[in-house]
């Protein structure tokens, strides 16, 4: 009986997800967006500590992110567009300085 009631449950959360409005969905990516900028921060801030890292490098990458997240938000307010590109494509130069 209980597996049968989470079973229910698990295709009506399937069945929410499916039926998203194009609000719900830019509020997501707008959240995708946030957590993107604090993995690239956090990666950086990691990278930072070992020795010979380019500091100067993950400095400027990590205001290049802000700068990014900040477009993206104002672009989300103004529009309710949210564009990932800018922020998407830091987090491949982060993985390039990086090596991971």
């Amino acid at each position: 009986m209980k597996r049968a009631a989470l079973a229910l449950c698990g295709l009506l959360a399937l069945g929410a997800c499916a039926h998203q409005s194009p609000a719900q969905i830019a509020e997501v990516a707008d959240t995708e967006a946030s957590d993107a900028y604090v993995g690239i921060a956090t990666s950086l801030n990691a990278y930072e500590q070992v020795p010979g890292a380019n500091v100067a490098a993950a400095e400027a990458l990590k205001l290049k992110a802000w700068r990014a997240l900040l477009a993206e938000r104002q672009t989300y307010a103004t529009t309710g567009q949210v564009v990932l590109t800018a922020i998407t494509a830091i987090v491949a130069d982060v993985h390039t300085l990086t090596g991971k």
